[in-house]
């Protein structure tokens, strides 16, 4: 840091030196002198001003892009980055002018403390003796002198008394008649002094009027800055009263000289801001209805979020986060092996198998991380099962200062968004564990894999792209264990226990995906009519995620069917049990993922519509291997387009009378693309465990 204000006062004091050069009045340098600074920053000003009405240009889109993905920060981010990159927006532009004024104001107060060797680029070795007069004469030290000696130096030169007794050699003179000629004082005191809080007097105008030009510079900023007026009411005049109280302090703490630079730049950057208001104008650029109408639909999202989780913006939760937070970092280092992180409840099912094998085969101390506060693992603990309630906020510093041995997650992107590796254990493994059968490459992100350690391959689709990705990306090989899907595995178990039970008539279930394209928005009433004329039962069972984010073409529904409802026609919206999911003889469904687990775990066939394909990765084409949910879906099932639907009804009728048939295609199926059927949890607790203890025994490639 020393350096750095060498070098910024150097520079600072070569532009004070010319400003001297126009005027020898200290006040007048100043100004003139915070003039010039904010005349050549004055580009960049502009640049900063523009880049601020391009994002607030944005903010509608932004606004709904947040809305849409309320619950998935990482696509969040991914649609908001796309729209930088459109709209050539560079994020760093706005942190540009804090950084300068902080630049500045290192510089300044270096060049202020010591005007002898930057003003009057007196010869050094000249101050050096004088600074240890003036230490003698106040019967102290140079170093007690503090930062700013050469001030004290001015003083005791303009008090004749005192430079009379000194003994001075040519260059010391030299110093004093240039000092001299220093024209310092302002209306009867010295730019030089200090104010002392502790004494009043007209010092203190310095201080006071330096926090009035603040807030007056937070009020016009308020008002005309496209940003800060979008602020909350809090931030906004917290701030102020903040930079106020801070800028009544700095005067008191500083050299006169530097809080007439404080004000000077304060009235000047309000002169600027008009400037830019006036020929950049915000208004010409930025849609305000938009931008309104753009936050009450966010405002609407995060409501319709809370009784969804019941967990956004609880004190009780608040305080209960703080509580974990606090209890995960009192466990010692040592205690500290194994990690396992959540983003919901729902994802529990994922984990279940490998924590409830760990737990029942060896001592390792599950601590299990989730951001949902009404998780289902808080009602599943045990001495060797800790559980914590970790925001998504807190996740973020918790995740780049954990110290376990082994993280193991199903949220992808790590590293790429807001979950980091930890910086303070380099060598964590970090295991990614599948939470579907389907296509890595296809409904992931790009590069969402290549900072995990690990990956349990569920199916040898998995392991083939995983191969490819690394080869295509250039990336570290990862290990990969050919694990299989816990949740298969009880699934099939579930089912085998099932007693058979004879229904009067075939069930239909349709369960559709919630993107774009879905069953419900583009085929439902031929298919459904369709349907109507078989002789069968139909449950429909939409997404959750279609009811919390579409509740008006949902209600629609509902209302259109109203009259259909019945013991033959049910439309469930309670999804708590999955009992109607695989009691069903067919699966009719779009993109869903339900189709592999509902078709394996049954023997039964899915029956799937053509509709848009759910893509997540736009390039997935480009790894030269067909997805795994497409190319499947022929092997456990028939596909139909939407022009089909009205003859859908006989398709049923038929794949039921030949289930047989396709029962043995899909046993075909899971028995050479499914690892470890039956045993999969067991596979990835063992590699856990071993791993843990240090032993070399694991199914990698």
């Amino acid at each position: 840091m020393g350096l750095l204000v060498t070098y910024l006062s150097q520079i600072l004091g070569w532009l004070i030196r010319l400003c001297n050069q126009l005027t020898s009045n200290y006040f007048l340098v100043i100004i003139s002198f915070t003039l010039l600074s904010k005349i050549v920053m004055w580009p960049i000003s502009y640049y900063v001003h523009k880049n601020s009405v391009k994002m607030m240009k944005m903010q509608p889109e932004l606004n709904r892009i947040k809305a849409r993905n309320i619950l998935d920060i990482d696509r969040f981010y991914e649609e908001q980055l796309k729209v930088f990159k459109e709209e050539k927006y560079s994020a760093f532009a706005g942190i540009l002018p804090l950084v300068i004024q902080v630049l500045l104001i290192i510089g300044i107060i270096g060049v202020m403390n010591n005007p002898l060797t930057f003003l009057t680029k007196a010869n050094p070795m000249a101050i050096e003796s004088l600074k240890m007069k003036t230490a003698k004469q106040l019967n102290t030290t140079v170093d007690d002198l503090g930062s700013a000696p050469e001030l004290y130096i001015i003083e005791a030169i303009k008090d004749s008394r005192i430079v009379n007794g000194w003994t001075l050699n040519n260059d010391e003179f030299e110093v004093v008649e240039k000092t001299k000629k220093l024209d310092i004082e302002f209306f009867g005191s010295s730019l030089t002094e200090h104010p002392n809080v502790l004494m009043f007097s007209l010092m203190w105008l310095y201080p006071i009027i330096a926090a009035i030009s603040s807030f007056v510079l937070s009020v016009f900023q308020n008002k005309l800055n496209v940003l800060q007026r979008e602020q909350s009411f809090f931030s906004k005049w917290g701030m102020a009263v903040f930079l106020s109280l801070f800028s009544l302090y700095f005067g008191f703490t500083v050299a006169a000289s530097l809080a007439v630079y404080w004000i000077a730049s304060n009235i000047f950057s309000i002169i600027q801001l008009l400037l830019l208001n006036k020929i950049y104008s915000p208004n010409k650029y930025i849609d305000f209805i938009e931008l309104d109408k753009s936050k009450r639909e966010l405002e609407e999202a995060k409501k319709a979020l809370i009784p969804k989780r019941g967990v956004l913006d609880n004190s009780e939760d608040r305080k209960r986060e703080k509580t974990d937070y606090k209890r995960f970092f009192k466990v010692k280092d040592e205690d500290m092996l194994l990690v396992f992180y959540s983003e919901q409840s729902g994802f529990y099912k994922y984990f279940k198998g490998f924590v409830e094998y760990i737990l029942a085969n060896s001592n390792i101390v599950i601590h299990y991380v989730t951001s949902d506060s009404k998780d289902v693992v808080f009602s599943k603990q045990s001495e060797k099962l800790k559980v914590y309630y970790v925001g998504e906020a807190k996740l973020i510093y918790l995740m780049m200062k954990i110290k376990a041995k082994i993280v193991v997650m199903t949220t992808p992107d790590l590293q790429n968004y807001h979950i980091k590796r930890s910086l303070v254990r380099k060598d964590i493994e970090y295991i990614y564990i599948q939470h579907s059968i389907g296509s890595l490459n296809m409904l992931m992100r790009t590069g969402s894999m290549d900072h995990f350690d690990t990956v349990f391959a569920a199916n040898t689709h998995h392991t083939e792209e995983l191969r490819l990705m690394e080869t295509q990306r250039n990336t570290k090989k990862k290990r990969i264990l050919k694990c299989g899907y816990p949740l298969l595995d009880e699934l099939i178990a579930s089912q085998t226990k099932k007693e058979k039970k004879d229904k009067e008539l075939p069930m239909v279930l349709i369960a559709p995906t919630w993107s774009p394209d879905n069953i419900l928005d583009s085929c439902l009433d031929e298919m459904l009519n369709s349907l109507f004329s078989i002789n069968v039962n139909i449950v429909l069972r939409p997404h959750p995620q279609y009811i919390r984010r579409f509740p008006d073409n949902m209600n629609a529904i509902l209302d259109k069917y109203k009259n259909k409802l019945s013991n033959k026609f049910i439309i469930e919206t309670d999804f708590s049990s999955n009992e109607t999911i695989f009691s069903a003889d067919v699966l009719i469904t779009d993109w869903s993922n339900i189709a592999c687990e509902f078709s394996f775990s049954t023997k039964r066939p899915t029956l799937f519509v053509n509709t848009k394909l759910k893509v997540v990765n736009e390039e997935y084409e480009e790894l030269g291997i067909t997805p795994y949910d497409i190319s499947v879906r022929n092997r456990i099932g028939i596909s139909l387009e939407k022009s089909q639907m009205k003859d859908i009804g006989k398709t049923v009728i038929s794949i039921i009378e030949n289930k047989h048939d396709i029962s043995e295609k899909i046993s075909k199926e899971l028995e050479e693309t499914i690892y470890n059927i039956g045993f999969s949890a067991a596979v990835g607790g063992n590699y856990i465990i071993n791993r843990i203890y240090g032993t070399k025994k694991s199914s990698k490639i």
